[in-house]
């Protein structure tokens, strides 16, 4: 399993130059923290902020009030069930997809199919890139 890295603060982004790489951390911190839907427990799903990586699809996470082990889901954010989060990707045509497992620079459909990460999508790069959404 590929370590997902996690932005600690806004000055040292583990590994990326602030801004130029999508990481885990708390999107309250500048850069381009992936933005997962999350829905810790029985709370409400929302946006959320990945923490840390706790196995090929599963991640710690906070919605800014809850922390848990949430399980990637195949849903959006208004299915999602307790301890699952989701993660729009979209392609360059403009269709989406959620990913079933991503790390810094990957992302995989349901069909495993391997994808860059990227704030915007292109066809030009190999494999393609697909957007994420950061915040």
């Amino acid at each position: 399993m590929a370590k997902f890295k996690t932005a600690k603060s806004a000055t040292v982004d583990t590994g990326y130059p602030v801004g130029t790489a999508q990481v885990g951390g708390l999107t309250s911190i500048s850069g381009n923290q992936i933005q997962p839907a999350v829905k810790v427990g029985s709370a409400s799903a929302g946006n959320g902020s990945i923490i840390a990586q706790k196995g090929i699809r599963k991640f710690l996470v906070t919605d800014g009030s809850n922390e848990g082990v949430c399980t990637l889901a195949n849903t959006d954010s208004g299915n999602l069930t307790a301890n699952t989060m989701s993660i729009e990707c979209t392609y360059a045509n403009a269709a989406t997809f959620y990913a079933s497992r991503i790390t810094n620079k990957f992302v995989w459909n349901q069909t495993n199919d391997k994808y860059l990460v990227g704030t915007s999508a292109s066809t030009a790069t190999t494999p393609a890139t697909v957007a994420v959404p950061v915040a």
